[in-house]
């Protein structure tokens, strides 16, 4: 698998090559160049002879081969994770050791070329290392095992310029916290933050902030537990924070993101699963230039390191289409995230639920997780008066006017996006005229509704509904005037492409794939709609014809024997195979790249956040985003 959306796809460290190390590898931004360094085994013995280290060369979009630094003793070896830093203008390196006699760790500078000897400091220093500099003062930490595991702290003498030996820095300090797994030092909001997993059962992940009075306090709540340790990195004005740590009892590298506007932190995302993804330790993390850098050890014997990269713009899902770069872009160039039977959460009935529900986010929560296109299905409560949600027969506890109520006031705090309103009849007792002259009553009048036959620019419908009909036209509306994009001629069970004249003369295409009713079992019917969904993506990648809009649904359904559920079909890896949701955001990823995006299609799904919660992003960052 590959990493979330908008992380680049895993590669080796140095192709062809099984680069490994049993440690996290340290990471850092000197000159505007990624400096990695790493514990290299030696070819005789399973210890440590020192580090090797590379930098990224971004003419090449690739690395450097690798260096090595012996240390002068041969007895000596790394003995756990290092840190790289950057004071005044000097890249070092900080190496933890053991050795026949004792341990402690040595400090390397760096020339250009390579790494030179710099001293040693004692044997409290053996241990996982993070450094940070912050107003021209270098802070350094690790834990001490002789002293309940709780960190051990000092920092650089005032004025000082270049490090010689340990008398440039303070003594020891203790920090009344503790753990037992890799800390991390960033510069956040102005101060010094400690990031680490409580050494007791939690494993809770926690912020301590440096204090103006060099005291530390725990910083704001983060709600998150992990293993291993932990990595942290922050832009340059300490804004932006990314932290990473391992799952519990797993191998997946999990990631959070301070959110500036909610000034709080997100929810973790999931790295991925699978031999490139599964890591021995968290990844390493540092911002260098507008990316963020991620490299782990992956899980496998010789554990080869592997990275990732990812812009470092941080594109929001409830304000996306503000971010796109053309925003004149024809909608139907766009790759959009949808939902099939959008209104389906809101039915809590428990008889039939698993069959009725094709939604778990409410409409809501849809907005604000990048849905932009909503499959509404109409019908009428027990008055026969009140237009309402249904899924066939089911009426689902909405009203058409709530929903529409619900769009108009989230638009109204999110005036950069748009929303894309298709409307059919679903109950089949409904009259289907009859829906449509209601839908016109409801909108007909109404200015935050475009109603136009022919497909907009992004721009024409920002801040605004735009209605896709799969009903006939309103009974009661002029000649000539339109009511929204023409899809009643909708194929069933099929991929095809409908085509009509619009009022502007214009003919309009929509490609549609709604092949949805199978007479196999589940595993062959998700076979089959796999591919169909791959082939549909395909297409509507190589379409360059502005006025044909592709339409998929990955949604279906099996009519022999017992049905399954829709989430099942969507989420689960029936007989095997890679489940629908997942295959299908693995081929999205498959046809764009950060900086070459591709055009996918407008993707109507069920279940659309699971089972790993990517595929929505996927979609859209296969749009080309604002670069700044």
């Amino acid at each position: 698998m590959s990493p979330p959306a908008p992380w680049s796809q895993a590669n080796p460290l140095i192709p062809g090559s099984d680069t490994g190390t049993q440690y996290k590898p340290a990471i850092c931004d000197h000159e505007g160049q990624v400096f990695l360094a790493w514990a290299t085994s030696s070819d005789t013995s399973s210890n440590e002879p020192s580090f090797s280290f590379t930098r990224w060369l971004a003419s090449d979009n690739g690395w450097a081969p690798p260096k090595l630094v012996p240390f002068s003793d041969p007895s000596r070896y790394q003995s756990d994770t290092s840190a790289l830093v950057v004071f005044h203008g000097v890249l070092y390196a900080f190496i933890p050791f053991s050795s026949s006699g004792d341990g402690g760790m040595s400090i390397f500078s760096y020339d250009g070329n390579t790494f030179n000897f710099v001293c040693d400091w004692g044997s409290v220093w053996s241990t996982p290392i993070t450094a940070v500099v912050f107003k021209e003062t270098l802070h350094v930490v690790g834990y001490n095992e002789s002293n309940g595991d709780h960190f051990n702290w000092t920092w650089t003498n005032d004025g000082l310029k270049t490090i010689t030996g340990p008398g440039d820095f303070s003594a020891n300090t203790t920090i009344d916290e503790s753990s037992t797994s890799n800390p991390a030092l960033v510069v956040r909001q102005d101060h010094v933050s400690l990031f680490f997993l409580t050494s007791n059962d939690s494993r809770a992940v926690t912020e301590c902030q440096l204090t103006d009075d060099n005291t530390w306090v725990r910083g704001p709540t983060i709600g998150q537990s992990g293993n291993s340790g932990i990595s942290a990195t922050s832009t340059p004005d300490g804004q932006h924070t990314w932290i990473c740590f391992k799952t519990h009892n797993g191998r997946t590298n999990l990631m959070c993101n301070w959110k500036v506007k909610a000034s709080s932190w997100s929810n973790n995302t999931s790295m991925g699963s699978g031999t490139t993804l599964e890591c021995a330790n968290e990844a390493a993390l540092v911002v260098s230039g507008d990316w963020v850098y991620a490299v782990w050890n992956t899980y496998p014997n010789n554990q080869p390191l592997y990275y990732s990269r990812r812009p470092l713009k941080q594109v929001e899902m409830d304000s996306w289409m503000g971010e796109l770069d053309n925003q004149d872009i024809p909608i139907s160039m766009l790759s959009i995230p949808g939902t099939h039977d959008s209104a389906t959460s809101s039915y809590s009935t428990f008889v039939a639920k698993r069959w009725v529900r094709c939604q778990d986010m409410s409409i809501a929560e849809q907005l604000d997780a990048g849905i932009r296109y909503f499959d509404l299905r109409g019908g009428y409560d027990g008055s026969g008066a009140t237009l309402g949600a249904f899924h066939g027969k089911v009426y689902l506890g909405l009203t058409f006017a709530e929903i529409f109520q619900i769009f108009e006031t989230w638009l109204s705090t999110h005036s950069t996006e748009a929303i894309i309103v298709q409307v059919k009849r679903d109950q089949d007792s409904a009259d289907n005229q009859q829906v449509a002259n209601d839908l016109y009553k409801l909108i007909g009048d109404n200015d935050n509704w475009v109603t136009t036959d022919t497909i907009p620019q992004l721009s024409q419908i920002r801040g605004k509904m735009l209605l896709v009909r799969r009903t006939p036209m309103p009974q009661n509306l002029g000649q000539g005037i339109p009511f929204g994009i023409n899809a009643s001629d909708w194929p069933w069970n099929k991929q095809d492409t409908i085509t009509y004249p619009a009022q502007s003369l214009a003919n309009v295409s929509l490609t549609i794939e709604d092949f949805c009713s199978y007479e196999k079992d589940g595993p062959s019917a998700l076979k089959d709609k796999t591919q169909r969904m791959q082939t549909f993506v395909d297409q509507a990648n190589s379409n360059a014809d502005p006025s044909n809009w592709f339409i998929g649904y990955s949604s279906y359904m099996t009519e022999g024997g017992v049905p399954d559920s829709p989430e099942n079909y969507a989420t689960e890896a029936l007989g095997g195979q890679t489940p629908l949701n997942t295959a299908l955001e693995q081929h999205i990823r498959s046809k764009w790249s950060i900086g070459n995006p591709a055009c996918v299609g407008t993707i109507v799904m069920d279940f659309p956040e699971s089972p790993g919660g990517s595929l929505i992003q996927s979609i859209v960052y296969s749009n080309a985003i604002k670069s700044t």
